[in-house]
């Protein structure tokens, strides 16, 4: 085989091998495997160097300028496709969103192609990477982005709200949180609880107007209920108020815009550390979590679901049941709802289901409702430190309701 045909295969193979791992990376990342990362990372950075090598081996003096121009293909890439995700989900409120980014992102791509024109530069001679590879690798990681990073929307069965009756709920109609129905979620006499160094839950960051419940997170320099300066979210629960055995359990709500806020809805039960090895005694269900605002577009879009028992001392056992993309969820009202029975928990959103799961064993015991919003810098959902200065965040909440199946009343 001349050098020229394999070089040009090798080039086929690598650029082929890169788009492979980046949609291996990616799928790992979905499905909620964090020890994978390192690996997927070491590999992709492996092959993109062999990659580079392949571009430079043939050789003509300029291996710089080769270099250069593929890392301008993947800036390129990134900014195309940031800026089309950005204006899809800020500025355009079309339900076939994935269709429409797909068409955007593959023309802006062939578009960039056509003005700067590297293939030309990169196929000089045959010596260097063909534009075949180049576009193979351009194409193949657009795909896979859109593919795979892209989070599911829920596509499962419909929820049969037939079987349930109507056990509990709030539909925040008065003028104030009403106090015989929740209470400050692990605060203290003066309804005050700290998550972080400087982010805190207090009572009276609530407010009940127009029929829902807003809760606001913003910095407090002068801190509130005893505290001192900091950012300052709510966190209430049902645990002395009301409490439930199997049945279905519901919120519907527009999320708050910010880092570090992670708007949840879960539900939690009095033993939760008793027995590790179990979660029948007690789990804790988290119906949704938004930890992503931090991120770039799709991932900002979407929720997740888990669950968590044997405790935060060593012994807990978790499981991501589902994350999934959400149309305009910080600008448009959603519900979010689990349907537990002595089977199995599932998972829904906006009456779709998203996942099921019994893992640990599904719990047996009452489990009460937790809201909770702000005061968080872990990492995991930003660093509410790093919002802009001032800015006051809502999280309204149209109600949360309880129900249980008609057979068990």
């Amino acid at each position: 085989m001349k050098k020229q045909h394999l070089h040009r295969f090798l080039s086929y193979l690598l650029a082929a091998l890169l788009a492979a791992i980046m949609l291996w990376y990616h799928h790992i990342y979905v499905n909620w495997n964090p020890s994978l990362f390192p690996v997927a990372v070491a590999l992709s950075v492996l092959v993109f160097l062999a990659l580079a090598i392949t571009v430079i081996w043939p050789g003509d003096g300029r291996p710089l300028k080769k270099c250069l121009l593929i890392f301008g293909w993947f800036a390129a890439f990134v900014g195309v496709q940031q800026g089309v995700g950005y204006l899809i989900n800020n500025h355009l409120d079309k339900e076939n969103v994935l269709a429409m980014r797909t068409v955007l992102l593959l023309l802006a791509v062939l578009v960039i192609a056509l003005l700067i024109k590297p293939f030309r530069a990169l196929d000089r001679k045959g010596k260097i990477l063909t534009s075949g590879a180049a576009l193979l690798l351009i194409l193949t990681t657009a795909a896979a982005t859109l593919w795979i990073e892209l989070q599911p929307r829920p596509s499962g069965q419909a929820l049969d709200m037939s079987k349930f009756e109507l056990t509990w709920s709030d539909e925040f109609d008065g003028d104030s949180l009403d106090r015989t129905k929740w209470d400050g979620s692990y605060m203290d006499e003066n309804g005050l609880k700290q998550w972080t160094e400087e982010g805190y839950a207090a009572l009276g960051t609530e407010d009940i107007r127009d029929g829902m419940l807003h809760i606001t997170v913003t910095w407090l320099e002068e801190g509130m209920n005893g505290g001192p300066a900091g950012w300052y979210g709510l966190g209430i629960d049902t645990r002395n108020t009301f409490r439930q055995k199997f049945g279905y359990f519901e919120m519907r709500c527009k999320l708050p815009k910010g880092q570090g806020m992670c708007a949840a809805f879960w539900m939690m039960p009095d033993a939760f550390g008793d027995t590790p090895e179990d979660g029948r005694t007690g789990a804790e269900i988290d119906i949704f979590e938004n930890p992503y605002y931090w991120n770039t577009w799709p991932r900002r879009n979407s929720v997740s679901s888990a669950i968590h028992y044997g405790g935060y001392d060593g012994g807990l056992q978790s499981q991501g049941v589902a994350r999934s993309y959400v149309h305009r969820p910080y600008d448009t009202f959603h519900t979010y709802g689990v349907e537990w029975n002595e089977n199995e928990y599932i998972f829904y959103i906006d009456g779709v289901e998203t996942g099921r799961s019994s893992f640990g064993g599904v719990c047996q015991n009452e489990l009460w409702l937790l809201l909770s919003v702000g005061g968080g810098y872990s990492g995991w959902d930003g660093d509410i430190r790093k919002n802009k200065p001032g800015v006051i965040t809502d999280w309204a909440v149209d109600y949360v309701r309880a129900y249980q199946y008609k057979e068990l009343l």
